[in-house]
């Protein structure tokens, strides 16, 4: 008796599950749930636009608020060696008055310091041996905005 019931609950599970497998997808509507535009009140923002070149200020949340120029794509210039630089800090904070780890100028550093230069990147001059601190580093990086110093941190 017991086995009849068992091999009957079978069948009706494999019957199930067949017509499960063979019924159609029911379709799915798609819709978004995005809002394409927020209505801040106020006025714009009036911010002293740069006379050339592109700019852009955007608000968390709701994107871009306001741009001045032209979208086209153009390098980001020093906005990566200043992402560099919280990189480096992250990864070797620096206390007030600490220089930092020493690195020291290779001969690699200073053949890539040579074609940066040919390229008319923005470099600092380095020599082979030189000894910098991360300190130092940073500051050749960002003030005189030395891409092949980026290279080196």
């Amino acid at each position: 008796m017991r086995g009849r019931i068992l091999l009957g609950l079978a069948v009706l599970l494999a019957a199930a599950l067949g017509l499960n497998y063979l019924r159609p997808v029911p379709a799915v509507a798609a819709t978004s749930s995005v809002v394409s535009q927020k209505t801040i009140a106020g006025s714009p923002p009036a911010l002293p636009w740069p006379s050339t070149g592109s700019a852009a200020v955007g608000v968390s949340g709701l994107g871009k608020v306001a741009d001045s120029g032209n979208e086209t794509q153009i390098p980001t210039a020093s906005v990566a060696k200043v992402m560099t630089a919280l990189v480096v800090m992250h990864d070797k904070p620096l206390g007030l008055g600490q220089t930092g780890p020493s690195i020291t100028v290779t001969d690699e550093d200073v053949q890539a310091y040579q074609t940066d230069l040919q390229q008319k990147q923005s470099v600092v001059a380095v020599q082979a041996g030189e000894v910098l601190t991360q300190y130092q580093a940073l500051q050749a990086m960002l003030i005189p905005s030395g891409n092949n110093i980026a290279e080196l941190l």
